[in-house]
């Protein structure tokens, strides 16, 4: 019940609602809650308009990367995200049918620059703020809805204290599944795009 009254968390608030509602009057029923959802282990497939995607392909045609970011990289591969939901609705309905899907392993920026420099890309690093103008200036007009995307200057608050996944956990008997990044999965998935 609780976060910001903007149109988008709203209308996630009430779907879930009218999700629940039908739960309560008996359908075996399920609410999922991905967070930064990426490419496939296997392929590195990715939506190309994804917004981690867009960043990704971004930089690299711009031999920019940021030395940081405001928000944690908390990546799940969306093959194991999709095979834990299948896992979960098989078990529907459960006394909570809440389930958040949040890898507590954060991908750290300099791990991924030492996983793209080791695939063969040659890039430079500069703070986040001056990454954010210099891609936009460097991509225009290449990968369309970057310029807009890098353009919204939304909050930046990083990671709740708290995300609940005990119950995501204990419906999948205690194991999500969710890797660390490594070189490999980075390879795929800049392959991929």
């Amino acid at each position: 019940d609780a976060g910001t009254s903007a149109g988008y968390v709203l209308s996630k608030k009430t779907g879930e609602h009218l999700v629940l509602e039908a739960g309560r009057r008996g359908l075996p029923v399920g609410v999922y809650r991905p967070w930064l959802i990426t490419g496939a282990t296997g392929t590195g497939a990715v939506g190309v308009r994804d917004q981690l995607a867009l960043c990704l392909a971004g930089s690299l045609i711009a031999g920019l990367m940021p030395e940081d970011t405001p928000i944690p990289l908390h990546v799940l591969p969306v093959d194991l995200v999709s095979a834990a939901i299948v896992r979960l609705s098989r078990h529907a309905p459960r006394p909570n049918p809440v389930h958040q899907f949040y890898n507590p392993q954060v991908a750290p920026m300099k791990s991924i620059h030492e996983y793209l420099t080791q695939t063969g890309y040659r890039f430079d690093t500069v703070p986040y703020a001056q990454w954010r103008v210099q891609l936009a200036r460097r991509t225009a007009g290449r990968l369309d809805g970057l310029a807009a995307l890098l353009s919204i200057d939304g909050p930046m608050n990083g990671d709740p204290d708290v995300v609940e996944i005990g119950n995501t956990l204990s419906g999948l008997d205690g194991d999500a599944g969710f890797p660390a990044i490594d070189v490999d999965y980075v390879a795929k998935t800049v392959a991929f795009l």
